[in-house]
This record gives C-alpha cells, sequence and structure tokens, in this order.
C-alpha cells in the first residue's frame, strides 16, 4: 500500500543476468490521484497545475527487460468512475495504452463530459528523443451552459452544445509547441460572453 493506493502483482524476474532484468509481471492497482504529490520525483509545480483528483482502477502486463524501458512490450487498461483535472471532471473514464517495439500506441480513450462525450487516439515514438507524437481527438454534444460551471466564466452567458475534430501533432519534450487542424461546431448557443466573439459583436 502506499497511503490510500494499492499494487497487487505476479509473475517473474529474472536478476542473473547484471545486463538485463527480464520481468514477466501481470499488475493491478487502486490508485488515488490525491497520493501522486508524495512523489518527489514528479514535478510538483506540474502536478499543483494539473490538480489530479480520483481514484483509479488499473490492469496491465509488462514484459522485457526493465533496464531499458524503451525496449518493454507493455499493456495498461485505465479506468475511473470519476477524475478531475484542471478543475475539469471526466466520468466513466477509460483509457486503454499499448508499447511494443518503442512504440506508445493509445487505440482508445473516452469519457462522459459535461452532458456529452470526448474520445482519442493517438502514439508517439519514444526511441527518439524528442519523442514525436499524433492524436486525434473529438468532443461530441459538450454541454457549454453545464462547462462554463466549472471554469471562471460560470457568471457570463454561455450555451449550446459544443462538438469538434482535432487531429495534433508535436513532440513530447515541447508541448507548448502543438500544430494540428480541425473542425468545431456549435449548435442552440450563445457564445457573445466569449471575448474574441464579444469584440465583434461589438464592431457589428
Amino acid at each position: 500500500h502506499f497511503f490510500d493506493s494499492s499494487l497487487e502483482g505476479n509473475g517473474q524476474l529474472d536478476i542473473l543476468d547484471a545486463q538485463t532484468y527480464s520481468v514477466n509481471l501481470a499488475f493491478r492497482s487502486q490508485l488515488d490521484l490525491a497520493n501522486l504529490i508524495h512523489l518527489q520525483q514528479l514535478p510538483q509545480d506540474t502536478l499543483a497545475a494539473i490538480h489530479p483528483a480520483g481514484i483509479c482502477a488499473l490492469s496491465g502486463t509488462v514484459m522485457g527487460n526493465i533496464k531499458n524501458p524503451v525496449s518493454l512490450n507493455s499493456s495498461l487498461l485505465l479506468m475511473s468512475d470519476e477524475l478531475k483535472v484542471y478543475g475539469l471532471t471526466l466520468n466513466n473514464l477509460k483509457i486503454q495504452l499499448n508499447q511494443e517495439d518503442g512504440q506508445v500506441k493509445i487505440p482508445q480513450a473516452s469519457a462522459a463530459f459535461y452532458g456529452g462525450s470526448l474520445a482519442a487516439n493517438g502514439l508517439t515514438d519514444v526511441t527518439k528523443d524528442k519523442m514525436p507524437y499524433a492524436a486525434k481527438i473529438i468532443a461530441e454534444t459538450v454541454d457549454l451552459s453545464l462547462l462554463k460551471q466549472a471554469t471562471t466564466m460560470r457568471d457570463k452567458e454561455f450555451s449550446g452544445t459544443f462538438s469538434s475534430t482535432a487531429i495534433v501533432h508535436g513532440e513530447l519534450k515541447s508541448l507548448q509547441d502543438v500544430k494540428g487542424q480541425g473542425t468545431f461546431l456549435v449548435k442552440d448557443g450563445y457564445l457573445w460572453a466569449f471575448n474574441p466573439l464579444a469584440k465583434l459583436r461589438d464592431f457589428l
């Protein structure tokens, strides 16, 4: 146990060869994200900004040489009834992640999100120094009147349903330089309280 989190596993570990620690492990864990603040190896300023909260159930397998993590073959399934990041709530979250031959793929990620849904898939190459990635993110019929209650715009007149599809790419070591393209649609909405559109309204 680690504070309110737990980890169980079974499998084999071969440490006879000093150059290769071979592992074949299956595991499951119950992780309370509030416990992450006790891991000093994590950047605490970033963690404070993300402010993760919630209970996650994780299960998966790991095979290969643990002295060379990039070469590992592994699979992970993360599920959570409710998870919060950046003050936003994700319900019924499910993320599948696979690593093989230095490629990390997320074939499926989905969650309920303020009356609508989010879905994503993506991949990254961890064998390359800057770890290039690409991802597709889809939002469907997110209720903006519900979403605004979790933001600093809760006192603004803001409504409608939001849907979008975005394809982004970049490098994990410079996330601020993300590039991409996409489309979005707002139906039955009032968006004039959104600052850029408010300026357009005043002009008109």
